[in-house]
């Protein structure tokens, strides 16, 4: 029996007349659904129709098959991490259900894939992994577990912890800067260049609100950058060199980096965004794309922890860590022995002595996970006290009008007094222990 159009049926069954027409309306909706499965015995349903997939007035009656899964292409196999995929399992019980030297020819070509991809790996990334792999992180028993109220944070991943420092403290080694780089070979850049260079990157840094982090990578890859190709360099080249660095840092560090244009517009357009870029992709070749060097704040952050320190001391050590990042005697040092320094330097500020620094300031905790003793911070920590009062004596009010006059040099790390002299750091660069005898003391080497 042919199937009423449905435009009829509903103009039919909403009339409410008891006439001839409303007579032929229920012998169609008895009729079609005594016939039709999609109307059922109740009568007739509204249908949903699916959007231009049913377009018309014959509605057409379609039986819905189950579907079937599709077979897959080629065998799945097990891979590690997987195993409580649904797939794994259905390829599991399908090997199972073959002959035995079938299975046993699968497991031989899965262990040869797996020797294959070990045996593709560069040979130092194997030395790499197992230098750090076989050591073993025992606490000795005067040494607290830092982490033990951190085991439920998946975030702070304890049962690694010691030994990604581990890796990333050989990372520091195969990326370190060499001491005295500019005076290796023929070149134009002078340290003070480098100084000055490093002194306004701290000005941008803090004009673009980026993070610490950027900083920080920012100078270790124009460092590495600068002992690599310094011969090849001229004076116009070092600014380049430094807002691409920042560039790339940005990138790689923040979230939001900013725009192009405002490294173009930062360097008063002394340099074209075609010119960046360029540079970037030197800069990037030359360092074979190993951007991954560890950062002082790294190891600050797990120092700080360790010392149980408060918050002004912790400030405290980023000062004196950032200016080391200005100085270029202190660019060859690794960032764990610059930030284990500010954080003993920080250490002996705080409690007003210098001699107790070896007695009981730098105890086990700090000894043990920090890797290093006073003795082997000594030289950092005596550059890194010099350097403070150097600045301490230039920024203060008969300094400052001093180097106000024409005749004046331009003062290094202006940038970053003028930063820890801000509320947002505590004004720690204006602390009064900065000036008395620890600093001379630690300087002298005396502790």
């Amino acid at each position: 029996m042919s199937l009423i159009p449905s435009r009829t049926l509903r103009s039919h069954t909403s009339s409410s007349s008891s006439g001839e027409n409303g007579m032929v309306a229920r012998q169609a909706v008895k009729n079609v659904g005594g016939n039709n499965p999609i109307m059922g015995k109740a009568g007739l349903q509204r249908q949903q129709r699916a959007a231009l997939g049913d377009l018309g007035n014959v509605r057409r009656v379609q039986q819905e098959q189950p579907q079937q899964a599709k077979k897959p292409g080629r065998a799945l196999t097990k891979q590690n991490g997987t195993s409580k995929l649904s797939l794994a399992v259905l390829a599991a019980d399908k090997r199972s259900t073959r002959s035995s030297g079938s299975g046993s020819k699968r497991k031989d070509e899965e262990q040869m894939d797996v020797d294959d991809v070990f045996a593709a790996l560069p040979s130092h990334h194997d030395a790499m992994e197992t230098s750090f792999l076989t050591e073993e992180f025992v606490l000795p028993a005067d040494v607290d577990d830092i982490d033990a109220e951190d085991v439920n944070n998946p975030q702070m991943v304890t049962e690694y912890v010691n030994e990604n420092y581990a890796y990333m403290r050989q990372l520091e080694r195969e990326m370190g800067v060499r001491a005295d780089y500019m005076t290796e070979s023929k070149t134009v850049l002078k340290p003070r260049m480098r100084n000055l260079m490093v002194d306004w990157l701290v000005d941008v840094h803090l004009q673009f609100s980026l993070l610490q982090e950027t900083l920080y990578m920012c100078v270790g890859i124009m460092d590495r950058y600068f002992q690599t190709k310094s011969d090849k360099l001229s004076t116009k080249d070092v600014q380049l060199v430094g807002i691409t660095s920042l560039f790339i840092a940005a990138k790689y560090e923040e979230m939001y980096p900013p725009e192009l244009g405002d490294f173009v517009y930062i360097t008063d357009k002394a340099y074209t965004d075609k010119q960046i870029l360029k540079m970037e992709i030197e800069i990037i070749s030359t360092l074979n794309f190993s951007l991954s060097r560890p950062l002082p704040l790294n190891f600050l952050r797990r120092n700080s922890k360790a010392g149980m320190v408060d918050a002004e001391t912790h400030t405290l050590a980023k000062y004196a860590m950032e200016v080391a990042l200005v100085d270029y005697e202190m660019s060859h040092f690794h960032p764990s022995v610059a930030a284990a320094s500010a954080l003993a330097l920080a250490i002996s500020v705080h409690a007003g002595s210098a001699s107790r620094l070896r007695s009981d300031l730098w105890n086990a905790n700090l000894r043990f996970y920090t890797s290093y003793t006073v003795g082997e911070l000594e030289q950092c920590l005596s550059t890194m006290a010099k350097r403070i009062l150097v600045i301490n004596s230039e920024n203060t009010t008969e300094a400052v009008k001093e180097q106000d006059s024409s005749k004046a040099k331009k003062r290094v790390n202006r940038a970053v007094f003028k930063k820890y002299s801000s509320k947002k750091f505590s004004k720690i660069a204006l602390h009064p222990a900065l000036g008395e005898g620890v600093l001379q003391d630690l300087a002298r080497r005396a502790f």
